[in-house]
């Protein structure tokens, strides 16, 4: 499997360096592309289109979506339900009623098995089985099992996670780092979250020490 990655993530290095930039554009409210000197490399004929991430843009046409790569070429069909950008080789997709994950080569790394995958934030992604909420890897291996009522993406090393229909915040190996004692709780940013607990809001710190209270406009 090891060597499998490997070689993925070679075709995507080989992509990538042998690509130019293309920029999207609109003609007759149709999405296409073109390079930097203006001249166009994909006509305007889908319905909308991404810009590019990581050497791909995700294209859609009749509700399917598939892929471009940076030389215009259509390299994934449009043929899926839902489409995320590729991270490390890999693109969630959706297929029937799941999603599961692909390769550049349009190949399964992963059968379609959960109900939302949604994209990579600081190396996991987010995924829903049974309406419960847990994170993989670019492997494809779920790090952190679904068994959250809600989980939110890592922000500086910390999610935020429902249990008992209250939020707390975890790290990446599971550790529960702040209780579930709040009755909603937002992602750190600059080390900072904001949180309530009852009808207060307060800013707290990654001990979990309150900054300041948060007081309530007056209109």
């Amino acid at each position: 499997m090891k060597k499998f990655h490997l070689l993925i993530l070679l075709l995507h290095a080989t992509y990538f360096a042998n690509s130019q930039v293309l920029y999207r554009y609109y003609e007759n409210a149709q999405a296409g592309y073109k390079n930097e000197n203006g001249e166009v490399v994909v006509p305007a004929k889908y319905y909308a289109g991404s810009e590019f991430v990581n050497g791909f843009a995700i294209v859609m046409n009749k509700d399917l979506r598939g892929y471009l790569n940076s030389n215009g070429e259509e390299i994934i069909p449009l043929m899926y339900r839902d489409a995320q950008p590729f991270y490390n080789g890999i693109a969630a997709v959706k297929s029937g009623d799941l999603y599961g994950f692909i390769t550049v080569v349009n190949e399964w790394k992963l059968r379609p098995y959960y109900q939302a995958i949604y994209a990579f934030n600081e190396g996991l992604a987010r995924v829903m089985i049974h309406d419960k909420y847990g994170f993989v890897n670019d492997q494809c291996k779920e790090v952190l099992s679904p068994t959250y009522e809600y989980a939110s993406d890592f922000s500086e090393g910390m999610a935020v996670v429902k249990i008992n229909n209250k939020y707390g915040y975890i790290n990446k190996n599971g550790n529960l780092m702040l209780e579930a004692i709040y009755d909603s709780a937002i992602s750190f940013l600059n080390d900072q979250a904001s949180v309530r607990i009852g009808k207060e809001y307060f800013v707290i710190n990654k001990s979990g020490l309150m900054i300041r209270k948060i007081e309530e406009r007056k209109h």
